[in-house]
């Protein structure tokens, strides 16, 4: 009887160990407290909603083949792109076998009947018929929720198809991909969004390039033919980089010169609904961070007045607070600094050399880069709040791990890895902590650091 009470007590899952509140059911936000979010049918801490596994999907294509010719085949492209879409979104997906709209009601029993066996969470059920405004077709998108038995009204997607290739539609497509993870109070995903690093190209320079979340569609962003580092973006999706072009460190955005004062101009971050920006600036000899306006471009005041050398600003997500690297200390550590002046708290405590912060979507987390022995370095994650005592590696082993930015949504986060001359962009898991390379079916121009993870385009 001890061993089974045992067998019992490991298998439950860890939330049934929070505390009553993460054992209160719950079918939406609304049922829970202010301060909990709805995340597999279980009241819990909204940081368990962007850690925890997408939920399972199956897909089901419901046809009106008999009325309505091609129908059939209509659905199962939108089937197929979906599955890749959302597969993108690392979420685990399923087929139906495809339904009849005359035995939907049939149908819809035996569709319930599979997902429940198979302990999936919701299904997305693919309508497609003729229209009857138009010699097209029509699409819905409907969501079936098991754990209420009922449709989700708020996740739906209807469109008029007047040719069989999905191309046309892939934004919207995307879009709802998207929202399918926010089904148990997670953030939307992030499909949409790029990738900028810098690459080494043949000719000795540096350049921008970019490529999508699935490692696909390689751009060269910029040809200035020198050299171009510490990409970043803006909330309309253009790029801003420090180059040497006018043999001057000057950030230029989108091609264009943006900020060109004498010395040193690096480090870049935009905060998008402050429309301001901040700037680490500065002769040969030392650097401080300011603040600017990012439609004139003009520099408003000095933010930091150390002696030391102060780089690489990153906005907090509502624009109140800065993560910033300095030496004031002897060494490069991690200072955080509100926008208004208020005394600089320090975040890193390990390494003689910490760089390249970033803050996290929802302003919790701060990820750095740590050297740890010889030229290597890893990637550390910090609570905000308590830093010192959270900080923690996210990725080990015998390659450098450098520059790392979150995912929109906060659940990955993109580095470089260095190991024996090579470097090239990777995507951290931050629930499993794997890593996989951004570019698994494209040679890249040469070596490539420094990443940077755009927002999703609006």
């Amino acid at each position: 009887m001890a061993w089974i009470l045992l067998t019992l007590f490991w298998s439950l899952p860890s939330s049934a160990f929070a505390g009553p509140a993460a054992l209160r059911p719950c079918l939406s936000d609304k049922d829970c407290e202010k301060t909990e979010k709805c995340v597999n049918t279980l009241c819990s801490n909204p940081i368990i909603a962007s850690l925890a596994p997408p939920p399972p999907f199956g897909i089901t294509v419901y046809a009106d083949e008999e009325n309505c010719p091609g129908a059939s085949k209509l659905g199962a492209q939108w089937r197929n792109q979906m599955t890749a879409l959302m597969r993108a979104n690392h979420m685990d997906v399923h087929w139906h076998e495809k339904m009849r709209l005359q035995d939907k009601g049939k149908d819809i029993l035996r569709e319930i009947n599979e997902a429940l066996l198979a302990g999936r969470r919701a299904n997305l059920r693919i309508l497609v018929g003729c229209s009857a405004q138009s010699s097209g077709y029509k699409i819905r998108f409907e969501i079936f929720d098991f754990s209420r038995m009922s449709l989700r009204d708020e996740l739906y997607y209807n469109q008029a198809v007047t040719r069989l290739d999905v191309a046309p539609y892939l934004k919207n497509m995307q879009s709802f991909a998207n929202d399918l993870l926010t089904l148990d109070g997670g953030p939307p995903g992030i499909l949409g969004s790029r990738i900028a690093f810098v690459c080494k190209i043949k000719d000795g320079s540096k350049e921008i390039y970019s490529m999508d979340i699935r490692g696909a569609d390689l751009r060269r962003e910029t040809h200035f033919e020198n050299l171009t580092l510490l990409p970043t973006w803006t909330a309309d999706m253009k790029i801003a980089a420090t180059t040497w072009v006018w043999k001057n460190p000057d950030i230029f955005l989108d091609g264009k010169p943006f900020l060109t004062r004498p010395g040193l101009n690096t480090g870049i971050d935009f905060h998008p609904k402050s429309k301001r920006f901040l700037v680490a600036s500065g002769d040969t000899e030392a650097q401080d961070i300011f603040i600017g306006h990012s439609t004139s471009g003009k520099v408003l005041r000095r933010l930091t007045h150390d002696r030391g050398i102060d780089t690489a600003p990153s906005f907090s997500p509502d624009g109140s607070r800065f993560v910033f690297v300095s030496d004031r200390l002897g060494s490069p550590q991690v200072f955080v600094m509100g926008i208004k002046g208020s005394k600089a708290r320090r975040i890193s405590w390990a390494g003689a050399y910490n760089s390249a912060p970033a803050w996290s979507s929802d302003g919790r987390s701060i990820a750095w880069s740590r050297r740890r022995s010889g030229n290597r370095n890893q990637i550390i994650v910090a609570d905000i709040k308590n830093p010192r005592s959270s900080a923690r590696s996210v990725v080990m082993g015998n390659a450098s791990y450098e520059t790392p930015s979150f995912s929109p949504d906060g659940r990955f986060i993109v580095a470089s890895r260095r190991r024996k001359g090579e470097s090239y962009p990777v995507i951290i898991n931050l629930r499993t902590e794997t890593v996989s390379p951004l570019a698994q079916d494209i040679d890249l121009p040469g070596p490539c650091h420094q990443p940077a993870w755009s927002p999703v385009p609006r």
